[in-house]
């Protein structure tokens, strides 16, 4: 057994060994994210229905960590191109939210801009647009005005205003953002990267070729530089999760992105169970 089977098959017999004590199965959904990110995503995928059937068993179907868990699962279906199975969990999820966490708080906000980018995608800008309105109002309301979160939502906002060929309007969204991004994340973030792309998109549709040409050389001096780079990492953890018997951490662990096998696996994570 090696590689991906190897961390569904270590990652059951952890949850195995908890869940008759019906511990909170934190573990599935902390190696589907970072499957996801690493490429496994059918694999991720699996481990997230696992972890979301144990945990809506143990938590019920309105708890707060099964829709934050949901969220995470709707990214990775939306990134997979199952779109209506991810809006139907991101609609349950902010359901949920805001019925517990009340009408201002950063998880709903994320939950609002995952919703606002799946309808962008799905070349739906126009309703789109209020959902990253309300993420963005959201996030400024409770982070510092430089957090890269805020300048994200705005990319968001931009975009969508963008797609509806408002075109002054979305410039003042999308250059500032840029720059913030730029700064947080540096230039070959794939974050900054898509908000040059949007960049060269709008100064192509507003025919200003100067403006188009600067942010075409950047785009295209970022996916050499990129190309060349080494893989892309993907660090989790730590991450801690208790209850009245056991707590269980998951020490920080790596995946790495060119390496389909995996062959690290006994490095990524280590479960310790001491009871309380």
């Amino acid at each position: 057994m090696h590689g991906a089977e190897q961390v569904v098959h270590q990652g059951e017999r952890i949850v195995a060994v908890l869940q008759g004590n019906e511990l909170i199965p934190d573990l599935p959904q902390v190696l589907a994210a970072a499957l996801g990110d690493a490429g496994q995503k059918s694999v991720a995928d699996s481990l997230f229905r696992r972890g979301l059937e144990i945990e809506r068993r143990a938590l019920g179907n309105d708890h707060l960590d099964v829709a934050a868990d949901e969220t995470e699962h709707a990214r990775l279906l939306h990134s997979r191109g199952s779109d209506s199975e991810a809006e139907s969990l991101y609609r349950h999820a902010l359901s949920i939210a805001r019925r517990k966490l009340g009408p201002v708080h950063p998880l709903t906000a994320t939950m609002l801009a995952g919703l606002g980018e799946l309808e962008l995608d799905r070349g739906n800008p126009d309703r789109a647009e209020p959902l990253a309105r309300e993420a963005l109002a959201m996030r400024r309301s409770v982070l510092p005005p430089q957090h890269p979160h805020n300048a994200q939502a705005e990319q968001l906002v931009g975009a969508s205003i963008l797609a509806r060929h408002r075109y002054g309007e979305a410039e003042r969204y999308l250059l500032p953002s840029h720059e913030q991004l730029r700064a947080a994340y540096g230039e070959d973030d794939p974050r900054t990267h898509a908000a040059r792309r949007r960049l060269l998109a709008l100064y192509e549709a507003l025919r200003q070729p100067n403006e188009a040409a600067r942010f075409r050389g950047r785009q295209e001096g970022a996916g050499a530089s990129s190309s060349a780079s080494q893989p892309q990492e993907v660090s989790v953890g730590p991450r801690a999760v208790n209850n009245s018997h056991f707590t269980l951490t998951v020490l920080p662990f790596r995946l790495t992105s060119a390496d389909p096998g995996l062959a690290d696996m006994r490095d990524w994570f280590q479960d310790l169970m001491s009871a309380r």
